[in-house]
């Protein structure tokens, strides 16, 4: 089978904001990168919002859009289907789970039934680290 990385919202956010990219080095040793549609909204938000509260001039936002963009340009990134927004209103193994990472764990399993693929999680996210281990997917950071 073919490993995949699912790169979750919270990794790439987590070196956008600390400038510390020690967390995607684990992204070289995968072939093949996802993520959901999610995470470009979340990403793109939070950026402009820290831009606007004076945490980025506007030249270092659009830097870190250019840097995020041509990172997402390199995986497959997976829709909000109807069957994934399903399995996020549905219970995961450690409840409570706020929405988006529900969204982000759903994609995730719907990606690796389809796929039959051996799928690891990339994420800064505790409750999204921990449940992506209930649920059987390797996850990185170790």
């Amino acid at each position: 089978m073919t490993p995949v990385l699912y790169v979750e919202s919270s990794a790439l956010l987590q070196v956008a904001l600390s400038d510390d990219a020690r967390l995607l080095q684990p992204v070289g040793g995968f072939p093949n990168l996802i993520t959901s549609a999610l995470t470009i909204a979340e990403v793109e938000r939070v950026l402009l919002r820290a831009s606007l509260d004076g945490r980025f001039t506007d030249d270092e936002r659009s830097s870190l859009l250019a840097w995020f963009r041509e990172f997402v340009a390199g995986c497959l990134v997976i829709d909000m289907s109807a069957r994934v927004l399903q399995r996020a209103g549905e219970p995961f193994p450690v409840e409570p789970l706020r929405t988006l990472d529900a969204i982000h764990l759903a994609t995730a399993v719907a990606f690796e039934r389809e796929a039959g693929c051996n799928l690891t999680m990339l994420s800064a996210e505790r409750r999204v680290r921990v449940n992506a281990s209930k649920l059987g997917f390797a996850v990185l950071p170790a």
